[in-house]
C-alpha cells in the first residue's frame, strides 16, 4: 500500500509540474540564461555515491491475461494542430558521454520501492545475476513535511556505448535527463521528462512544457524547438515516443479538453505536424491514466489507458495516428508501468509492487516483488 502511494505521488507530482510549467514560461526569455534555466541547455557534471546489493524475493498476485473485449473508442480523425513559429528551433553541442554500464539480453532496469533504479540482468531468461544499483535517489515513502518530496525516475531510455539514459520528475519543474556511465555515478545532461531512445539508438529526445530536445549520441549535437514562446502557441507534453522507423517523434499534450496526439518531424528543424485527439479526461486533481508503452507488431503506436475497471492497450496507425481497435489488448485494474517489448508482443508490467513478464510465447510469471516501474533492457 506504501508502494502504491508513492507511485501515485509521482504522477500526480509530474502532472503538477506540467501544469506550473505552463504557468510559468512566460518568464523565460530567449537570451541563453533565461534558455538554460527553462531546459534549452546541456550540461554534463558527475557525482559519485555507493551501491549495495538488493535482495529478490519472488511474490504472489493474480497474473493479468491480454483480452479481446470492445474497447473504448477514441474520437477521430478528428485532427488538432497547435500553430507554431517555425524559427524557434535552435541547435548546441554537448559532450557524448562514455560509462562501463554493460546490459546483456534478458536484463531489466527496475525502480525499486525506495526510488533507487537497479539494473537486473538475466531476469527475463530465468537466469538471474547480481543486481547493480545505477542511481541511488530519494525514497518516496519517506513522509514529506515540505515541498513536494523527492524526484522519482519517470523513464528509462536503455543503454548506448555502455551509458545508461533516464529522466527524473520533478524539481526543477523542467525535469532532468542523466546518464549513468557506471554503478552509482549517474551524470546530468540537460532538462525534459519523457526520455526516450530513437529505434537505432543514436538519439535521444524528450520533451516539457517548454520545449522539444533532441541529443545526437553519434555527432554530440543538441537541438530543441520552443513550444511555449506565446499563448496562442501552447503545447503541454505529457509523454513522448518515437515513431518506429525513427523519422518522426510524436508527442502526447494535454490542454482544457483532454490529450491529443501531435507528431514532428525528427530532423533539425522538428517541425509539427497534424495530431488526433484521443478520448480522455481529466482534472487539476486526477492526471490522465494515458501513456505511451511501446510499439506493436508492425509499428502501430501503443498507448496505455489506466482505467477505473481495466488497464487498455490501444494501437495507432503510424501514419494516421488512427486507433486500430481490433488489436487493442487489456490487463486489469490497479496495472501499471506497462511495457511492450521490441517484438509488439511480449508484455512487462507492475501489478501492485510485483513486476510480471508475459512473453511473446510461454504463460505469464512473476518476476518479483517490491517495484515501482519497469522497463525491458535490450
Amino acid at each position: 500500500m506504501v508502494a502504491h502511494s508513492a507511485r501515485v505521488r509521482s504522477v500526480v507530482n509530474r502532472f503538477v509540474a506540467v501544469v506550473m510549467v505552463a504557468a510559468a514560461v512566460s518568464a523565460c526569455s530567449n537570451d541563453e540564461a533565461s534558455r538554460e534555466h527553462c531546459g534549452m541547455g546541456a550540461s554534463c557534471a558527475t557525482t559519485t555515491v555507493h551501491a549495495s546489493v538488493p535482495s529478490t524475493s519472488v511474490g504472489a498476485s493474480i497474473a493479468p491475461s491480454s483480452t479481446a473485449s470492445s474497447p473504448v473508442t477514441t474520437e477521430g480523425p478528428s485532427t488538432t494542430s497547435p500553430s507554431l513559429a517555425t524559427t524557434d528551433v535552435g541547435s548546441n553541442t554537448f559532450v557524448v558521454p562514455t560509462g562501463q554500464v554493460r546490459v546483456g539480453s534478458g536484463d531489466v532496469f527496475l525502480v525499486h520501492d525506495d526510488g533507487d533504479l537497479w539494473l537486473h540482468p538475466g531476469l527475463l531468461v530465468g537466469r538471474p545475476g547480481t543486481p547493480v544499483r545505477l542511481a541511488d535517489m530519494g525514497d518516496p515513502r519517506v513522509p514529506v513535511t515540505e515541498g513536494e518530496g523527492p524526484n522519482t525516475i519517470e523513464d528509462v531510455a536503455g543503454e548506448v556505448g555502455g551509458v545508461v539514459y533516464f529522466s527524473d520528475c520533478c524539481e526543477p519543474l523542467a525535469g532532468d535527463v542523466r546518464a549513468v556511465t557506471g554503478p552509482d555515478t549517474v551524470a546530468h545532461l540537460g532538462a525534459g521528462i519523457s526520455l526516450v531512445l530513437s529505434p537505432d539508438q543514436t538519439r535521444l529526445a524528450s520533451s516539457n512544457s517548454f520545449g522539444l530536445y533532441v541529443w545526437d549520441l553519434t555527432t554530440g549535437r543538441f537541438t530543441y524547438r520552443d513550444l511555449n514562446n506565446s499563448a496562442a502557441q501552447r503545447v503541454n507534453p505529457w509523454d513522448l515516443t518515437w515513431s518506429a522507423d525513427g523519422r518522426r517523434l510524436i508527442v502526447l499534450y494535454l490542454d482544457e479538453r483532454g490529450a491529443s496526439l501531435l507528431t514532428y518531424s525528427a530532423n533539425d528543424e522538428l517541425t509539427p505536424g497534424t495530431g488526433v485527439r484521443l478520448d480522455t479526461r481529466f482534472t487539476p486533481v486526477r492526471p490522465p491514466g494515458v501513456q505511451f508503452c511501446g510499439h506493436g507488431p508492425n509499428g502501430e503506436l501503443a498507448i496505455a489507458y489506466y482505467g477505473k475497471d481495466r488497464t487498455v492497450i490501444k494501437f495507432y496507425d503510424p501514419s494516421t495516428l488512427i486507433e486500430k481497435p481490433a488489436i487493442h489488448r487489456e490487463l486489469p485494474t490497479g496495472v501499471t508501468s506497462v511495457q511492450l517489448a521490441s517484438d509488439g508482443n511480449g508484455l512487462l508490467w507492475i501489478d501492485h509492487s510485483t513486476t510480471w513478464f508475459l512473453p511473446s510465447t510461454g504463460t505469464i510469471r512473476p518476476l518479483g516483488h517490491g517495484y515501482k516501474t519497469a522497463w525491458f533492457a535490450n
